[in-house]
């Protein structure tokens, strides 16, 4: 399954999907939404939401090429608190989630990892600059 709220990311993914014979069930919706609509289950869940507080942070490249509704969030992690509020919606037993992260998202992120009422293995990691990048976390109820 693939979620978008932007209806021509989801073509570019429809296209690429296909070009790459991958079966993919994709829906238009805000983030969770259209699986918990659907009463879909997932055991894993792979998420690039927009990361960046401000715009003018973007890199120049970046700034022209990627839609701003996919870089801007109000304060750089509303994205992943709305995620993992209604996380319990759309797993049954346990679930991994896989996130790209801003540089400096780690410690807020712990902090709203460790208020999870699930059980919890995490662990964050860095891209080829060397920046923390990514954040791997699996939860258990």
């Amino acid at each position: 399954y693939a979620t978008d709220i932007d209806y021509d990311a989801l073509k570019v993914a429809r296209f690429n999907a296909m070009r790459h014979e991958v079966n993919v069930k994709f829906f238009i919706g805000d983030m969770l939404k259209p699986l918990i609509d659907n009463n879909i289950k997932v055991d894993i869940l792979v998420s690039n939401p927009p990361y960046v507080a401000k715009l003018e942070e973007v890199d120049e490249n970046v700034y022209n090429y990627e839609p701003h509704l996919a870089l801007e969030a109000e304060d750089g992690i509303e994205y992943y608190k709305k995620i993992l509020k209604d996380i319990d919606k759309i797993f049954d037993d346990k679930i991994k989630l896989f996130f790209e992260i801003g540089s400096d998202q780690e410690e807020r992120l712990t902090e709203i990892i460790e208020q999870l009422k699930y059980e919890k293995k995490y662990y964050f990691s860095r891209d080829l600059q060397g920046n923390i990048r990514y954040l791997f976390l699996e939860l258990t109820k």
